[in-house]
């Protein structure tokens, strides 16, 4: 790649991926929330994050990219030089203080207006999608900074996501110590964004994928050949168009350490010999049993018209896209960085398997029995999930490039289906300028419907914290299963 001599910008074109278009749809909107512990007078000075910020971009480049529709219905990153996607930076200050947003546990409702600047589906902005999005908040009295960041997920996936905010908080540190943005610090992390070296990791021996899992990414209709004849950016306006009218309502829950260890002590008691019960398994196993059962209730109590309108319209879209009607299915978005070589560079890219599974109809009132029983099932079926596995996926996904629009007209005709990812992982920590990693990590108000993600939850003597994006009636009926209110904590 070519060096730009006035910025060092790496100039070229990154071919993304038929996993990287998997994701094309979604962004990465979290919020984080830094403390002034030291009432430091320039705590976090804007100067100094802009300069810092833009030695960053200088190591990944890639989010100085447009992204360009290509020959085949392929997509690239492509960093032109002359016209750069300039990223966007705001900041703003705010009458609110960081101890009333702490008291109220971190709360929306605390929150100052408009702190996020982009939502939770890609969105073009007069054509062009921003790969990288800031909002500096400075809160009151100089007593702390809410940083909002967003980068969609076409280009890097969540390991991606730290390592670049770890990198941009790293030089920002060193560049208030040696007043050089560019000085070196303690050794950083080693990545790349090589697609193709991250394809030569995941060849092996290929094990066949499940019919449900096939058929979500070949599959067929009319619905899929208009998306091919789409460019990119209007694909993107229309999902997030349609998805707005569906979002779900922000909650987070906190299941401590002493739940789950109580959880996993009755689990394992029941479990076949060799099945090791994992605290994904656990906390997937104790959202999915409450939320399907909540479901239930909530479609016994409806009307017969509401039910039967509702079922024909879901017919109608599962045959517009030949899709078999799979109730209580779950979605488990595997990371799949452990299988990477051990001493290669920490690839950014998007490095993610699918695991679609069925859960057992929910029995009303159900409690420890039903809850081990699906996590022992969960904990099996992820444990098979090996480099066989995860190459015959790359292999199934690169050989039809509408995967992903399959992948999202099959999600949308299962409206009750719940995808949950494990976060838990992610460097957080990691962001540290200068006072300390954030305080508080937090998504959305508003999500895509149907979701929930772990978070660690050190701030909360340990265990996890659980964001859901659900319906309201849901949420309401979640409060009032004793079962589930005995393991989880609500807290806003």
């Amino acid at each position: 790649m070519e060096k730009d001599p006035l910025g060092g910008i790496a100039a070229g074109s990154v071919p993304l991926t038929a996993l990287d278009s998997l994701m094309s749809f979604y962004n990465h909107p979290l919020v984080h929330f830094f403390e002034n512990k030291r009432a430091s007078p320039d705590f976090m000075p804007g100067d100094a994050l802009k300069a810092s910020l833009s030695a960053a971009l200088r190591e990944f480049p890639l989010l100085l990219g447009h992204i360009c529709d290509t020959r085949g219905g392929a997509a690239a990153a492509v960093v032109d030089c002359s016209s750069t996607n300039t990223p966007e930076f705001v900041e703003s200050s705010s009458a609110v203080h960081f101890s009333d947003i702490r008291r109220a546990k971190f709360s929306w409702d605390a929150w100052p207006s408009g702190v996020a600047t982009a939502g939770p589906v890609t969105t073009p902005v007069n054509g062009v999608v921003k790969l990288l999005s800031i909002h500096v908040v400075r809160l009151a009295s100089n007593s702390g900074v809410i940083l909002f960041c967003n980068i969609p997920h076409f280009v890097v996936d969540g390991v991606g996501y730290y390592e670049f905010l770890g990198c941009w908080a790293r030089l920002f540190r060193n560049s208030r110590s040696n007043g050089a943005a560019s000085a070196v610090g303690p050794e950083p992390t080693r990545f790349t964004f090589d697609r193709e070296l991250f394809a030569s990791w995941m060849h092996g021996a290929r094990r066949p994928l499940s019919p449900t899992l096939h058929g979500m990414l070949t599959g067929g209709g009319v619905l899929l050949q208009t998306l091919e004849r789409i460019p990119f950016a209007t694909r993107t306006r229309l999902v997030a168009a349609g998805s707005s009218v569906s979002y779900g309502h922000g909650h987070v829950f906190h299941v401590s350490r002493t739940a789950l260890e109580a959880l996993c002590s009755r689990a394992q008691a029941q479990a076949p010999d060799g099945a090791e019960l994992t605290s994904y398994s656990l906390l997937t196993a104790l959202f999915s049993t409450a939320i399907f059962q909540a479901r239930a209730a909530r479609r016994q109590k409806s009307s017969y018209v509401v039910r039967a309108v509702s079922a024909a319209a879901a017919a109608v879209l599962r045959h517009a896209v030949s899709v078999q009607a799979e109730p209580r299915m779950l979605l488990n978005v595997v990371h799949t960085h452990h299988l990477h070589p051990a001493d290669a560079a920490c690839y950014i890219g998007n490095s993610v398997y699918l695991h679609p599974m069925n859960i057992a109809e929910p029995v009303a009132g159900a409690g420890v029995d039903e809850l081990s029983g699906a996590a022992i099932q969960i904990a099996l079926a992820l444990r098979g999930v090996d480099r066989g596995l995860v190459s015959e996926f790359h292999a199934t996904v690169g050989a039809h490039p509408l995967a992903y629009a399959s992948l999202a007209v099959h999600m949308a005709a299962r409206p009750d289906a719940l995808t949950v990812i494990d976060e838990r992982h992610y460097k957080t920590g990691g962001m540290d300028f200068g006072d300390g990693g954030p305080a508080w990590v937090s998504g959305l108000p508003r999500h895509l419907p149907n979701f929930v993600a772990f978070f660690a939850a050190p701030e909360l003597a340990g265990g996890a914290r659980v964001y859901v994006s659900l319906g309201a009636a849901t949420v309401d009926a979640l409060l009032r299963d004793a079962h589930f209110t005995a393991h989880a904590e609500f807290v806003y």
